[in-house]
């Protein structure tokens, strides 16, 4: 039984990263053939990895979801986030050198990001362990606690010019490592992260133009069968059947809001960037 579990875990593995992979380089792809510049589509492409943690998130809360599916799903999309997020800073590396020909701030503009960020999550993650181990198991304390230990989060990420979305996520991952007796209780949102799920629709709504959407249905194909062919590929060693394989790329199929905001350490080097 341990054996088949340390296999099923490897099978996930590859998949998380040959997803991610294979969807960078679909999108990469699709939008050279359409003409965009290569710093300008491999930022896109980064963008396109990660599924939105908001929509799985309350989709799954909504519909009280339990299973092969959505343990596959919540994997996929943190991964997604944290290969997204490093992608991103290794990609201001390549910003410099378009924009300034800076080839030192090209190796240490991405490594002080990624060092920093995670030095302060894991200061703060460790700290926050504490501070939950005091406060008890009560979601009434908790969550003013956790709102208050995200926003001096943000604060401090902006202060050292750090990308927020990035530290947020490794504080996430560094709270969770850390509290190994289980401290921190799931928060429920409720009526107000549903609202907050349907504004985001809106505004990306609102922002479509027509024009663009021979392009946005492309990279929306490309995106799925990318995320898709690595499951049937593995689907057997993931104990994950082909139907259960399609119904966890199509979950992934809403794109990240998260993702899209990390690209603003990208448009403040490169304004013209933004506007592409």
């Amino acid at each position: 039984e341990t054996g088949g579990r340390a296999k099923t875990a490897r099978a996930n593995q590859a998949i998380s990263f040959a997803e991610a992979l294979l969807t960078f380089g679909a999108v990469f792809g699709v939008l050279i053939a359409f003409d965009v510049r290569p710093v300008v589509a491999a930022a896109c492409a980064v963008v396109a990895i990660p599924a939105s943690p908001a929509v799985v998130m309350t989709v799954v809360k909504d519909l009280r979801a339990q299973g092969q599916v959505t343990e596959r799903l919540l994997l996929l999309t943190a991964a997604g986030s944290a290969y997204a997020s490093v992608a991103l800073a290794l990609l201001l590396g390549w910003v410099h050198v378009e924009v300034r020909q800076d080839f030192v701030a090209m190796l240490m503009h991405p490594v002080y990001l990624l060092g920093c960020s995670t030095v302060l999550a894991t200061i703060i993650g460790y700290g926050a362990v504490h501070l939950l181990r005091l406060a008890g198991r009560k979601p009434a304390i908790q969550f003013p606690l956790v709102v208050a230990l995200v926003l001096a989060s943000v604060a401090l990420a902006s202060m050292l010019r750090l990308p927020v979305p990035l530290t947020l996520l490794l504080l996430g991952l560094f709270t969770r490592y850390f509290d190994r007796d289980r401290h921190f209780v799931s928060l429920r949102l409720g009526e107000t992260g549903t609202l907050f799920v349907v504004v985001l629709f809106a505004l990306v709504g609102a922002e479509l133009k027509l024009g663009d959407m021979v392009v946005a249905v492309a990279i929306i194909a490309v995106r799925f069968v990318a995320k898709l062919a690595p499951m049937l590929i593995w689907a057997r060693a993931s104990a994950l059947s082909p139907r259960k394989s399609i119904l966890t790329a199509a979950a992934m199929s809403p794109l990240s809001g998260l993702a899209v905001l990390m690209l603003a350490d990208l448009i403040a080097l490169d304004p013209a960037l933004g506007a592409e």
